[in-house]
């Protein structure tokens, strides 16, 4: 069958191949989907080294996430749903960020939500700044809004990520 939002997909993938910021690596781990979605990933990054598909034998369901995560080896890590996309200057902007500012370990740009029926677009609750001392912004970060899971999709530093989020599985990483 035909991956149903192929244009979706297309979408975020074509995001990532626009970057300003072009020395990344991107691992896109199909999670045994009966959909297609692996050969249309398969077809639009063909021949863009940047793109390594990794077809897992069985789904790992959220599992995949950390399966992701345990795979990067870059300085930097972020994780992009099938239904995201990216400004072209994303990862310029937040590389910038991390580099003026070693103690940071994650930053989120801000987020929009669209609805695909209306096209309607709003602004995530939860991308925000944080300020106050470290402790306070633990707690604002989580305790505050949001509802969604806009803030796992930032641009992250990979040691930390990996020390911090746990290698068993669980529900949903974000």
């Amino acid at each position: 069958p035909l991956y149903r939002n192929a244009d979706t997909l297309s979408t975020a993938i074509a995001s990532l191949q626009a970057q300003s910021f072009a020395d990344f690596e991107v691992i896109i781990s199909d999670d045994n989907s009966p959909d297609g979605s692996a050969d249309l990933c398969a077809a639009l990054i063909e021949g863009d080294r940047r793109f390594r598909l990794v077809r897992q034998a069985t789904n790992l369901r959220y599992g995949n996430f950390g399966f992701l995560l345990r795979s990067a080896s870059g300085e930097f890590f972020a994780w992009l749903a099938g239904d995201d996309h990216w400004a072209a200057d994303m990862l310029s902007v937040c590389v910038e960020h991390l580099d003026r500012e070693p103690a940071c370990v994650l930053v989120i740009p801000e987020v929009e939500f669209v609805d695909a029926a209306s096209g309607r677009r709003w602004k995530a609750p939860g991308t925000f700044p944080l300020h106050g001392t470290a402790c306070q912004r633990v707690v604002r970060f989580l305790t505050g809004p949001p509802l969604d899971n806009s803030r796992m999709y930032g641009l992250m530093r990979t040691e930390p990520a990996k020390r911090c989020f746990p290698a068993d599985g669980f529900h949903a990483y974000d």
